[in-house]
């Protein structure tokens, strides 16, 4: 197992650079055919890699849950594939299926969550205030010879702050449906034509309360 999660590591590695690489298709979709960078098969290959592994995973696990028969579901590949077997006609849920639901939670959480984190060392490196308050929380609550614990968490207010405002100004995904104006409109500064389809990302034009301002404006940012 500790050989395949090395190779995951690694996978999700490539797979993060390659979703990442500016793709000339985007920009001119007639040469979508030619793949002049290689990322779609760079793609198709490394989608190979994460079937085997994901095969080999959801193998080890069923022997395990045969070795356990009768125990209770531990884990959430457990809770699915007892979910696959007691499947009907009605609503299939094929070992494809499976796969492709955890290569959408795995792959989406490593690289949301990495970016995310990077963002907040930035911003705190620029906020050397926010960064000092931070500090000085974590000293009083968690302590500086004590290991981080879960039972820390409620009680880490200023950071959880620090977290939300982070997750405000720089979004990891989406989450907001695409939709088109009826008429032309202003969108925080920028003019949108009408039936222009547009994509907003939830905290950059949505006024909410910023943490630590008095301020209602979303477009300003602070700590």
């Amino acid at each position: 197992m500790t050989s395949l999660g090395t190779e995951f590591r690694e996978v999700v590695g490539e797979i993060t650079v390659l979703l990442g690489k500016p793709n000339l298709s985007d920009f001119f979709p007639i040469l979508a055919r030619f793949d002049l960078q290689g990322i779609q098969r760079g793609m198709r290959v490394l989608f190979l890699k994460f079937d085997r592994i994901f095969e080999a995973i959801i193998e080890e696990r069923l022997k395990l849950m045969e070795n356990e028969k009768g125990k209770e579901s531990k884990d959430f590949l457990q809770i699915l594939l007892r979910l696959r077997e007691e499947e009907d006609a009605k609503t299939p849920f094929t070992a494809k299926h499976l796969k492709a639901l955890l290569m959408d939670m795995v792959v989406g959480g490593t690289d949301t969550t990495s970016n995310t984190v990077e963002w907040a060392i930035a911003e705190l490196m620029n906020n050397r205030e926010a960064m000092r308050k931070a500090q000085e929380e974590l000293e009083v609550v968690v302590g500086l010879d004590s290991k981080l614990e879960e039972s820390h968490l409620p009680k880490l207010h200023y950071l959880q702050a620090v977290m939300k405002e982070v997750l405000r100004l720089h979004p990891a995904l989406p989450l907001l449906v695409p939709h088109c104006p009826s008429s032309a409109c202003d969108i925080g500064g920028y003019w949108s034509r009408k039936a222009l389809e547009s994509l907003l990302m939830f905290g950059q034009y949505i006024e909410i309360l910023q943490y630590g301002t008095i301020h209602w404006n979303s477009i300003r940012k602070g700590f």
